[in-house]
């Protein structure tokens, strides 16, 4: 039997595969005009999944991620990012198993000094990363354990700084790995209180020396209480131990606490407030000192006439005083006729930044749409405005 004969063997035997497997996909797209002062640059995104059961225990995910820009967008360190991922996981009764790739690829990236305590002199060009995860659960009620590791492997070319010309000097590619282990064992007490414990490590490799070295032990308690149908609150404490040259003596443990309540109103009115309490002290338990506070809030209300629930008016805020954070935000969106829906946004950091926000999308189906947008970006500490229009599609099959 001849080569092509084997090879169209396989082809019907896959073909027949997927289309028994249950099976999944979709596909976002979008350009965008970025208008900056007097430059104008194009920017390009592309996203693709695809998900397939073939068994009922086992799933099969492809993720593909590409972007491309003119010139170098707002908060991007390269041109051109192309991400490639794929994770199998096996289900069966108590035992989850699982392992993901992930292939990202950097187009003419920014110089970045990425490790400044090993090399303050040192920047780097990123061009490849590797990035590789193996994870395992098992819940034994009332006990639930995971384990996981993962290991990046970067691929980049570093420029020294020549102290002679003081300029930057390129060397030859290297490659600069990271490992990640951790253990997570959770007892659900009762319906309500939840006890964890948990230990991890992660070191570079590449260092000679151990300042990216980090072992941390943690153990805390989880609270949730459903008061009535309508209203729900969770609390939470976690205290880590975090043990490494990078950590000072009196930053050693990093205490957590959570607060949030949760209450829905109605069937179209719902909200929520969050609060997160940061502090760190030192082994002796001699002083507690105060990291940050933050509380965000939300409340959406879901329009009656809509039953695609995707006509709503949503406001919320944040605020963390010693992280210097404080945003109010607001976003609505309606069905004005038949299958097109318009929405606008606001987001307003005081004496920083404000964004506004409006689209007009129209829905061919609930698998496909088509969206016009424009935002405008307000730096009013840059003194900086930043407008950019564009157009949008998702698929879903």
């Amino acid at each position: 039997m001849s080569k092509q004969r084997y090879l169209l063997i396989l082809t019907l035997i896959g073909l027949t595969s997927i289309c028994r497997a249950q099976t999944s996909a979709f596909m976002h797209s979008d350009f965008r005009v970025i208008q900056n002062e007097d430059q104008k640059s194009f920017v390009a995104d592309s996203r693709m999944g695809f998900s397939i059961e073939p068994i009922a225990s086992l799933k099969l995910d492809l993720d593909a991620d590409l972007s491309w820009a003119e010139r170098y967008p707002e908060n991007s360190k390269q041109k051109l990012y192309n991400s490639l991922q794929s994770s199998l996981i096996y289900r069966k009764g108590m035992l989850e198993l699982g392992a993901s790739y992930r292939n990202t690829l950097y187009g003419s990236p920014l110089k970045l000094g990425l490790y400044p305590k090993l090399d303050a002199f040192r920047v780097y060009e990123k061009d490849i990363q590797h990035h590789s995860t193996l994870f395992s659960s098992l819940d034994i009620k009332p006990l639930n354990v995971e384990i996981y590791a993962i290991h990046k492997h970067l691929r980049a070319t570093p420029w020294d700084l020549d102290f002679g010309t003081f300029e930057l000097v390129k060397k030859d590619k290297t490659g600069l790995d990271d490992i990640y282990l951790g253990m997570t064992a959770n007892i659900k007490a009762n319906d309500v209180l939840s006890i964890y414990a948990g230990a991890d490590y992660k070191d570079a490799t590449y260092a000679k020396e151990s300042q990216y070295e980090l072992t941390s032990l943690a153990t805390g308690a989880s609270f949730e209480y459903r008061i009535n149908p309508m209203i729900s609150t969770r609390a939470s404490f976690i205290w880590k131990n975090r043990n490494g040259d990078a950590i000072d003596s009196q930053s050693r443990n990093h205490l957590q606490t959570t607060l949030r309540y949760q209450q829905r109103f109605d069937n179209q009115l719902s909200g929520y407030m969050l609060f997160i309490n940061n502090n760190v002290v030192d082994d002796d338990m001699n002083e507690l000192r105060l990291v940050s506070n933050y509380l965000r809030s939300h409340l959406i209300y879901t329009m009656p006439y809509d039953e695609s629930h995707e006509s709503f008016v949503l406001l919320g805020g944040k605020y963390s005083p010693e992280n210097d954070t404080e945003a109010f935000f607001a976003q609505m969106q309606s069905k004005v006729w038949n299958s097109i829906y318009a929405g606008a946004g606001i987001n307003i950091q005081p004496e920083r930044l404000s964004v506004y926000q409006c689209k007009l999308g129209y829905h061919f189906s609930s698998l496909a749409s088509l969206n016009l947008h424009y935002a405008l970006r307000d730096y009013e500490d840059e003194n900086l405005s930043v407008s950019q229009v564009g157009i949008g599609t998702s698929l879903y099959w």
